[in-house]
């Protein structure tokens, strides 16, 4: 398996060990989308509140005009 898809599964696995214990689910596309920025160290620009119960990852969350 390719060594970045390691990587990146492993973040998934940590946030999605945090939310379930935290008992705030989301996605498991928000979560891949959290993972990737984690393992890149980005920060995620979105309009989905979601992403603000992801501790390991830095969230702008936008307001619909």
């Amino acid at each position: 398996m390719n060594g970045i898809l390691v990587d990146t599964a492993s973040h998934y696995a940590v946030i999605f060990d945090t939310l379930r214990r935290n008992g705030t689910p989301v996605t498991m596309n928000d979560v891949w989308v959290a993972a990737s920025a984690m393992q890149h160290g980005c920060r995620v620009l979105t309009l989905d509140r979601d992403y603000l119960k992801v501790p390991q990852i830095l969230v702008d969350c936008f307001t619909a005009a």
